[in-house]
């Protein structure tokens, strides 16, 4: 009996450790494109954000992607590695960010995406979204 707590003991601890790391906030998704041979994220256009962002609000608000209008896109400057969408107790890069900004239109309102050049984008909520840097981005 004392062998099957030291066992189970010491993988409980290694599955909540797991749930734990496996998302840094609920509103974080994964790149969309993959990496390359070195590991190095792999730069993505505009066009895979906008399509990547439209699958995922359509998949949130359960509609129809065709019923999603793009209200704008660009291509920004964030100052750190939360793209402009920090979430509290977090810690981030501190080095400029190049990536995009894509306003989303569903059902009557406006959803804004942050995302990086690697294809990593969030969901960003007003009460967190911080506008990216002024100026032509990098």
């Amino acid at each position: 009996m004392q062998r099957i707590r030291i066992c189970v003991a010491p993988t409980l601890v290694l599955m909540l450790l797991a749930g734990c790391a496996a998302k840094s906030g609920d509103d974080a998704r994964p790149p969309v494109a993959g990496t390359g041979n070195a590991g190095q994220p792999q730069s993505v256009d505009i066009h895979s954000i906008v399509e990547a962002a439209t699958r995922d609000l359509s998949s949130r608000l359960n509609i129809d992607p065709a019923t999603v209008a793009v209200v704008r896109t660009e291509r920004v400057t964030w100052s750190d590695g939360s793209v402009g969408c920090p979430v509290a107790g977090m810690q981030y890069t501190e080095a400029l960010v190049p990536g995009y900004q894509v306003v989303l239109r569903a059902g009557g309102q406006t959803f804004d995406y942050h995302a990086a050049a690697n294809g990593h984008f969030v969901l960003c909520p007003p009460e967190r979204a911080i506008e990216p840097v002024p100026g032509d981005p990098i």
